[in-house]
């Protein structure tokens, strides 16, 4: 059983599905994204301020790899924008 804090009125349980949904599939995407392309887990720095510091740049780092409209998968953008750092340039100009 899980309880849940929101300030939906009543109890249409369909919003209040919907939105619980909606948040865990955010959180859910990011932590992939985090996990399997930044392999974040893997991650060895011990240091609290460190690892939060990793931690926000791989978070805008996704981010900007989201906005790179161009096919292909998140790893392929991530290495074709490490090749040519003007794209990263550009994205940054266009956010």
């Amino acid at each position: 059983m899980r309880y849940y804090v929101s300030s939906i009125v009543g109890t249409d349980v369909a919003k209040i599905a919907n939105a619980i949904r909606s948040h865990w599939q955010i959180e859910n995407n990011l932590h992939w994204i985090l996990d399997v392309v930044f392999k974040e887990d893997n991650s060895r720095v011990r240091d609290k301020t460190s690892a939060q510091n990793l931690s926000w740049m791989r978070k805008m780092a996704a981010y900007l790899l989201k906005q790179d409209k161009t096919k292909g998968s998140m790893k392929t953008k991530m290495i074709r924008n490490c090749i040519k750092p003007d794209n990263i340039i550009n994205m940054l100009r266009a956010v």
